[in-house]
Parts: C-alpha cells; structure tokens; sequence
C-alpha cells in the first residue's frame, strides 16, 4: 500500500500530462519505491521488534500468543520481501500511465482534515516548549502508574463453575473412585450455593481425555453469586469446600474452573497452573552400596 500510494503521489506531482510510455513508467515507479523504501523497511522492522517481548513469554502465555507473533513477524517480513519485488513491478504494469488532475471527493476529504490539522500543527510547534513538557510529564505519570500495577500477564477470569480434580492413590480400584466421588459430592452438595455436582471418572469408550481410574472430575455448577451465603468471593467458597472435603481420607483434592482446567490440560499437559516435571534416568548405585540403599528404600 505504501510502495502505491508513494508512486501515486510521484506521478501526481508531474508537470506534463501526456502519457506514459512503459520505460518512463517503469523509471517513474523505480524513483518513487527507491525514493519510499528506506522510510517503509524502517516502519516494518519497528513493527517486528514490537512483537519481540511475546516471542519471550513462556508457559501458557508463550502458548497463546507466540504463535500470532511468529505470523505477524512472517507477514511483515514477507511484506517487506514484496514490496521489493513484487508490487513494484505490478505498479508499473497496472497503474496508469496517464493522471488527471481533477479534485474528486478524497481530495475534498483530505483538504477538510488539513484545515483542522494545520492550526493545530502552527500551535504546536509555536508552543514547543509547553508540548515537550507536558508529554514529559504524561510520560513520567504513566510509568509511575505502570511501576504499581500487577505483573499477571493473563489474569484469572471467574467463570462461575468450579471443577475439583479428586486423586485417590495409585491402584485404587474403579468401584472404590465413583464411591469416593460420589461422597464427595454429597459433602459439597451441603453447600446452599451449589446447584449441582456432576462427576466423571476415569476415560470414557472413546479416550479422548484419558484419565486413570483413580481420578475424578467433579464438576460443580453453582447458583448465582448473589445468591451465595457462605462466601462472596470464589476463592473463599473454594477453600471452605476444600476444608469440608477433609474429612475424605487418603484422597487429594485440586481446586480449579472447568475452562481454565481444560485449557491448561490441552497447552501444557497439567491441570494446574504450577507444576513441576521431571526427566532422565533413574541413577542405580553400584554393587557396593546396593544392599544399604535398598533397607534405606524399605524404610
């Protein structure tokens, strides 16, 4: 667009009016796009290094949002690779070769804009001074504002559902989980907030979300916020369901919300927002200190 409109603007500004011959044409473009090119290829790289700092975000950010950096950066760059090549050559098979001058409506438009413009630009630069000084200061009141705010990149929506993920022990039995969920909903249905609890255990015929037996999604669709009594806030009714739910022994309870859950399942692996992963080989010790490293393993 910008490579067109700089070659527009050359032809416009011609004293002869006779048409153009292909050469001319193809010279007319070559010192329009030569005369534009520095000024675009500096706006587009400012643009690339705009995107810079989500290139570097990393867990769920980095998941979400480095892909639409790499394609606005791939775009701009082949943009740039373009408007080299490509559109030139076009401007000068397409556009045509002879201009009139006639004021048609853009023209009227862009005169209106400069007679609001120009004052204002007569005004600014009269009282430069006062224009530095208080940019300056709008300046130094927004990093003041930006030092106090919060460092989450993406905050923590309330979707006004709560999903409980209830882990038994490893090589608990089938019936054993849904008794144990099945428990566990009817200590959270207590709860006048709750409208209902839906539990699901283990993976279905189709594993699409596979889970072992002894997990549980329990999710729990709650009535209106106005309507709560035992908290107002979502945290707050979390941990009162999660210090009910201690009375369940020998099962661990993670508290999150249905969409947020799923999400951090599908980008990550895990439920939750922290999690810690493990690689490499298990170190096995040599013969002469196998027998006191496996008592201390019974222990």
């Amino acid at each position: 667009m910008i490579i067109v409109e700089a070659t527009l603007h050359h032809l416009a500004l011609r004293t002869s009016t006779h048409r153009l011959t292909q050469a001319e044409m193809d010279e007319e473009v070559f010192q329009s796009a030569s005369k534009i090119r520095n000024s675009a290829a500096f706006g587009e790289i400012i643009i690339m290094i705009v995107y810079i700092p989500i290139l570097t975000l990393v867990g769920i950010e980095g998941k979400m949002f480095k892909p639409m950096a790499q394609t606005v950066a791939f775009a701009i760059l082949g943009a740039l690779i373009m408007s080299l090549t490509y559109i030139p050559m076009m401007s000068a098979l397409i556009l045509p070769k002879q201009l009139s001058n006639k004021r048609n409506f853009s023209d009227r438009i862009m005169d209106f804009f400069h007679r609001l413009y120009t004052p204002v630009l007569n005004r600014a630069i009269r009282f430069k001074v006062a224009v530095v000084a208080a940019t300056v200061l709008v300046f130094a009141v927004t990093v003041a504002l930006f030092s106090r705010m919060g460092g989450e990149f993406i905050p923590q929506l309330e979707e006004g559902d709560f999903a409980f993920h209830c882990i038994l022990p490893q090589g608990t039995s089938l019936s054993q989980s849904i008794e144990t969920s099945m428990l566990a909903s009817r200590v959270v249905r207590e709860f006048p907030e709750v409208k209902m609890v839906v539990g699901k255990t283990g993976s279905a015929e189709v594993p699409t979300d596979p889970m072992p037996p002894e997990a549980t999604d329990v999710m729990i669709l709650l009535k209106p916020k106005s309507e709560w009594t035992t908290a107002r806030t979502y945290e707050g009714l979390a941990e009162a369901m999660l210090e009910k739910l201690e009375v369940i022994p020998g099962v661990f309870f993670e508290y999150n919300q249905p969409i947020q859950m799923r999400f951090n399942e599908l980008m990550t692996g895990v439920r939750q927002d922290v999690a810690v992963k493990i690689f490499g080989r298990t170190s096995i010790p040599s013969r002469r200190w196998r027998p006191a490293w496996r008592r201390w393993c019974n222990r």
